[in-house]
């Protein structure tokens, strides 16, 4: 079988998933002003922002800034999986 990425994106929009680009034009540029872009574009400030102003958000299990780090991740989430 062929991989064809044309059919994966049309199947995950078809069950509500969004890419960053979409993500970016259909909701964080829409709904907030310019000036607010970088609260909203930073997933980590806005899971702090949330939290500040008592909503719910999902645990946080590890922040990976840079590609490099991802090795360390694997590391902190091994013991979750027990």
């Amino acid at each position: 079988m062929i991989f064809n990425p044309f059919a994966v994106a049309k199947r995950l929009r078809k069950i509500g998933l969004v890419g960053i680009n979409q993500r970016n034009a259909d909701y964080v540029l829409r709904y907030n002003q310019r000036k607010f872009y970088p609260r909203v574009d930073d997933k980590l400030l806005t899971k702090k922002l949330a939290i500040e102003h008592q909503l719910p958000v999902p645990e946080l299990y590890a922040v990976v800034r840079e590609e490099h780090e991802i090795e360390e991740v694997h590391a902190k989430l091994k013991d979750r999986e027990k």
